[in-house]
């Protein structure tokens, strides 16, 4: 067993809970700490919520004084509402986050973005996630980790309707 401490941006979500559930159950991580827009209802001890404001995400700086440093924040456009508030959210909070767990000194940075994910994209989703990319690799953090997946197949807090079809 170490000791280890992790933070998690997006723990809500259908990648964040899953990883919530995966690091409390290893013996690698002695305390979680979840930062989320609203209270979340937290069963393990190892867990800890932090409910902050993402548009002053800098107030929380001493909150990046972990070990690793799990970035799983993720929008849609149709729950965004426009293409500029789902760049804040996948591009903008996620690139503040990595900059605090940078100067944090973090051990590791671990991101989600998307399969496809190319700045250079002709699709806005995929652009908005090669940005992301593009901007961690100059970062220079100490390891960055930065994981595509394709479709995600979960129980979703809301319907998506192109992903049923795909799945």
């Amino acid at each position: 067993m170490t000791n280890k401490t992790a933070l998690i941006l997006g723990a809500t979500g259908l990648v964040g809970t899953q990883l919530v559930k995966e690091l409390s159950n290893s013996k690698i991580y002695s305390e979680i700490h979840l930062l989320t827009r609203s209270e979340m209802k937290i069963t393990d001890a190892k867990c800890i919520g932090h409910v902050v404001d993402f548009d002053n995400l800098s107030k929380y700086a001493d909150l990046f004084k972990v070990s690793d440093v799990f970035i799983c924040l993720g929008t849609t456009i149709k729950k965004a509402k426009s293409k500029e508030a789902f760049r804040k959210v996948d591009y903008d909070y996620v690139i503040e986050a990595a900059k605090m767990a940078k100067t944090a000194n973090v051990e590791k940075l671990l991101v989600i973005t998307a399969m496809g994910a190319n700045s250079k994209s002709k699709f806005f989703y995929s652009r908005v996630k090669g940005d992301v990319e593009e901007t961690l690799q100059h970062l220079e953090v100490n390891t960055v980790h930065i994981f595509r997946p394709s479709l995600l197949l979960g129980e979703r807090k809301e319907f998506r309707a192109g992903e049923r079809f795909l799945g």
